[in-house]
């Protein structure tokens, strides 16, 4: 008997699936919310410092994330609880909402391209692998820092 796989097979034989989304609930300042990849100014301290001043108290992204200037300080275990408490509180308070599963397209913009587009799933990491000439299903775009 020959049956046709369902598009959730599919899918997981790539090695993605269907996610469920977590975005900011209307009672959240989005302004405040949203912030920038941790690895993005490495080397500029008062960018997240002028970041985290403006955030204030108000939740946001900046509260889960570990900003890659600070890695080196030798207090990144206390950082990682930090980071860890903070994201069981957005949990509990209710700061995030779940959209119902699917894919979401995302549109912005560089100062190198107009449009750039992406796609939010979900990655199976048994399927990833970021060693340099992989061939996974899974690999990253640019070269990864093993320490981090």
């Amino acid at each position: 008997m020959n049956q046709k796989m369902t598009s959730f097979a599919r899918l997981e034989k790539l090695g993605i699936a269907v996610p469920e989304i977590l975005v900011p609930g209307a009672r959240t300042a989005v302004e405040k919310w949203a912030v920038i990849a941790c690895d993005q100014f490495s080397s500029e301290r008062s960018y997240w410092e002028e970041t985290a001043a403006l955030v204030g108290s108000a939740p946001s992204a900046l509260n889960l994330i570990i900003p890659e200037c600070y890695l080196e300080d030798g207090d990144k275990d206390e950082r990682a609880k930090k980071a860890n408490t903070a994201m069981a509180d957005v949990m509990d308070k209710g700061v995030l909402e779940k959209l119902k599963p699917g894919f979401m397209l995302v549109d912005r913009s560089t100062p190198h391209v107009s449009l750039r587009q992406g796609l939010v799933l979900a990655v199976d990491l048994e399927s990833y692998d970021f060693s340099e000439g992989s061939k996974s299903r899974i690999r990253p775009t640019e070269g990864t820092i093993r320490d981090r």
